[in-house]
């Protein structure tokens, strides 16, 4: 079996990668409009970006206040990326 190519990446598999990718380019805090416009999403996928996010956050990747717009590293980032934020 060979590896998915990007065309064959789902929705919450381009959000990872993004995402990570942000993270290790030390862009943050950042929104989710700029995961949306990097991984070539449209408006219509927001929601699933959303929940991605928060998954990300509930496994330490990510961290997150309510409400607020802004994503920043979690401690799983923070770890793997030596990052201070």
């Amino acid at each position: 079996m060979e590896p998915a190519t990007h065309a064959e990446w789902t929705v919450s598999d381009r959000v990872w990668v993004t995402t990570m990718s942000v993270l290790a380019e030390r862009e943050y805090p950042f929104r989710a409009r700029l995961i949306r416009e990097r991984a070539g999403l449209d408006a219509a996928q927001d929601r699933t970006i959303r929940r991605r996010l928060h998954v990300m956050a509930d496994a330490g990747w990510l961290d997150h206040t309510e409400g607020s717009k802004w994503w920043y590293p979690g401690p799983h980032a923070e770890a793997r990326f030596h990052t201070d934020h």
